[in-house]
């Protein structure tokens, strides 16, 4: 990864840059869980298996 130098930045390019980096972060995560949920979906319906059964599995392991 590239080091960045911001010792130059000004408090509000810093928070600025904050900013844009944490909505970066959220919408990544969004991304993540939106592949993973395909995947799952993906894997269940090859095994044919509802997605609510698998839910429902871990539901009762947890309880």
């Amino acid at each position: 990864m590239a080091a960045f130098d911001l010792s130059d930045y000004t408090l509000g390019e810093l928070k600025g840059l904050l900013f844009d980096v944490e909505q970066a972060i959220k919408a990544r995560r969004r991304q993540e869980l939106q592949g993973a949920q395909a995947r799952i979906a993906e894997i269940a319906r090859d095994a044919g298996i509802p997605i609510d059964a698998l839910l429902d599995a871990k539901r009762r392991q947890q309880g």
